[in-house]
């Protein structure tokens, strides 16, 4: 509370003490039953001034100063008598300058009609607002007990409740609703809460105001709060439809956009890159003039793993259900052009898959199933083909390891019980690339599946009918493996080499190494096996202009068997007889994905020769085993 403060002249004797009388005959403003004070004295000693607070406010106060100097110990008379003065008024509360409205919105809210984001978009039929205050009596009408001192109006568009307040004694109207508003008040005392000398002075009211919207619009409504003692609020919202269950997807439906990356391995078209699809769903209950975000969802899927998943965020892709910035029957048709698939490079499957997921205010709809594209999915295969493998006839440097060049198996001639074709028509194979698009069905080639060379079982979608897999939106392959015809049990894959001159003009160590194995092979008595069924690896050396060996005086081999320890060993004096009583098997290491197989080297003078390397792998078809690559090694 604020003081008032007295000043005495001093006497021209000194002055031994001060004695202040004051009193009150309480506030003439005030409502209610006057609050006074009694005379009371204080003794001021030689001061010449005393600060008085706790004063009652807005009150008529009497005061008189007494002194006793030196020269008279005896109380004197007033020196100053009956000085009135009114203690400083009590204010009002601030008038309204804000009004405030629970949290309670529509998350991922955006409008139909332009996409904007809304925070502000209303997440129940109703809300109430924070309790705010207004004053009722002003500084001009303190204590007033006129009526209709104050009236709070509350609108929408110009309509709304209106509530009048009356001055003292303290009384509540009642709560008031039109257009939507209800508008609830409290009045008390403004300061009741610091004892009785201050009240009667002000009243106010704590407010509510609840919001019960019922037209959806895609316009803000604006809510405006004024009371007529001064100031003013007012606070936008959005309405729309309140949904109460969750969207449903009714179809969907999904191709691809454009045809995709496709290629021939082992005469099978198989996807690969980085196809993109169309997607057209069809869902109900999604909104009406404003919907959440994403719309959809998509998890694009091949044989039950995801993919990619995408999020319609917009409405750009809606074709039918939209008009005037509005969901019309809250059914809508999207078709998305432009849904990009992951990478296909390490993906192998033969079922791409699209599930939709539409999504409302309320939740989201049950997964919505596309019909599945039966497609073979190949992307480790095609990096096999096209990048692992050389594209070109490699050299083979001493030392150093190289990864083979594909070239054609030929076919086993059905008297050579060797499993090696014929060398005596002086094909010369190394000089043309292996053609992945021949088909295998009537073949012995290995098929190249999952980035491999394989077997049956060893890789889940190779060797099948291939004839429903699709590698555009139109086109079926036209092969069927799944009935593979083999060489007494084995199917073969071959790779070359040339050899350049050594510097000594011949070698000493050759060794081949089979890469990526599925199944690790086991050393039965020096033999490779898978469990017990022995691989076949047959090499042979080739002179390019005398392919058919002839002797001792030639490069050309026959083909030798590099995984066997029975019989006579391939030396420098037999090494072109094809007989199968000779192995050229010198040593087996075996891990868990690789085996390494050294062998017999051919170590005639190399000159001016052009000379081929080959190695022929074939596998037992009745066996779950494959692998991706063989490496030659030579050295001199």
């Amino acid at each position: 509370m604020d003081a008032s403060n007295i000043t005495v002249t001093p006497a021209t004797n000194p002055i031994a003490h001060y004695w202040i009388n004051y009193s009150s005959t309480a506030s003439p403003i005030r409502y209610g039953t006057p609050v006074s004070t009694s005379s009371t004295n204080y003794d001021n000693t030689t001061n010449l001034t005393r600060l008085f607070t706790s004063l009652y406010p807005d009150s008529s106060y009497n005061f008189n100063v007494y002194a006793i100097n030196t020269l008279s110990p005896a109380l004197h008379s007033p020196t100053t008598t009956n000085i009135t003065t009114f203690s400083p008024a009590l204010t009002p509360i601030s008038n309204l300058a804000s009004i405030t409205f629970p949290a309670s919105y529509r998350s991922q809210a955006y409008r139909v009609s332009d996409n904007t984001s809304i925070t502000t978009l209303l997440d129940a039929s109703s809300t109430t607002s924070s309790a705010f205050l207004t004053p009722i009596h002003t500084l001009a009408n303190r204590g007033s007990i006129s009526s209709s001192l104050m009236s709070l109006a509350a609108a929408i568009g110009g309509s709304g409740p209106t509530i009048t307040f009356n001055g003292f004694p303290s009384t509540t109207p009642s709560a008031a609703t039109s257009n939507g508003i209800t508008l609830t008040p409290t009045v008390s005392d403004t300061y009741t809460a610091s004892g009785n000398g201050y009240t009667g002075f002000y009243l106010q009211s704590s407010n509510t105001i609840k919001l019960m919207p019922t037209v959806p619009s895609s316009t803000s409504y604006t809510l405006s709060v004024t009371p007529s003692t001064g100031g003013s609020a007012s606070y936008s919202f959005y309405y729309d439809t309140i949904q109460v269950a969750n969207p449903t997807v009714s179809s969907t439906a999904f191709s691809f956009y454009t045809d995709p990356s496709s290629t021939r391995i082992s005469g099978v078209y198989v996807v690969y890159g980085t196809p993109i699809f169309t997607v057209t769903t069809t869902a109900t209950n999604m909104g009406n003039y404003f919907y959440k975000s994403p719309l959809m969802s998509y998890v694009n899927k091949i044989n039950g793993t995801t993919l990619t998943t995408y999020n319609e965020t917009t409405t750009a892709n809606i074709t039918a259900g939209l008009s005037a910035g509005q969901f019309t029957t809250g059914t809508i048709t999207v078709t998305n052009n432009a849904l990009n698939s992951s990478s296909l490079s390490t993906t192998y499957g033969n079922s791409l898959q699209m599930a939709t997921t539409g999504n409302n205010f309320n939740g989201a709809s049950t997964a919505a199933n596309a019909s599945s594209i039966t497609s073979m999915v190949d992307g480790l295969s095609f990096t096999l083909i096209r990048t692992t493998l050389p594209q070109t006839l490699p050299s083979v440097s001493s030392g150093v390891g190289s990864i083979g060049y594909r070239v054609s198996s030929g076919t086993v001639n059905p008297l050579n019980i060797l499993y090696v074709p014929d060398i005596s028509n002086s094909v010369i194979y190394a000089n043309t690339a292996y053609d992945n698009t021949a088909s295998i069905a009537a073949s012995e080639e290995l098929q190249v599946s999952n980035g491999t060379f394989t077997t049956p079982g060893a890789q889940t979608y190779s060797y099948q009918n291939y004839s429903t897999y699709y590698y555009t939106n139109t086109l079926l392959n036209t092969v069927n493996y799944s009935s593979p015809s083999n060489y007494n049990g084995y199917r073969f894959t071959t790779f070359a080499w040339r050899l350049p001159q050594p510097a000594g003009n011949s070698y000493s160590t050759l060794t081949f190494r089979m890469n990526g194995t599925t199944t690790q092979l086991s050393n039965v008595s020096s033999v490779a096996c898978i469990a017990t069924t022995p691989i076949l690896l047959y090499y042979r050396f080739e002179d390019a202009a005398q392919a058919v060996p002839t002797g001792t005086s030639s490069i050309s081999s026959a083909w030798l068997n590099g995984n066997s320890v029975t019989g006579t060993p391939t030396g420098s004096g037999n090494y072109f007889l094809s007989n199968t009583n000779y192995y050229a098997n010198l040593g087996l290491a075996i891990t868990s994905t690789t085996t390494t197989f050294t062998v017999f080297c051919l170590n005639n003078a190399i000159t001016t020769q052009t000379v081929n390397l080959y190695c022929r792998v074939g596998l037992p078809m009745a066996s779950s085993i494959a692998f991706t690559s063989i490496t030659a090694t030579i050295s001199i």
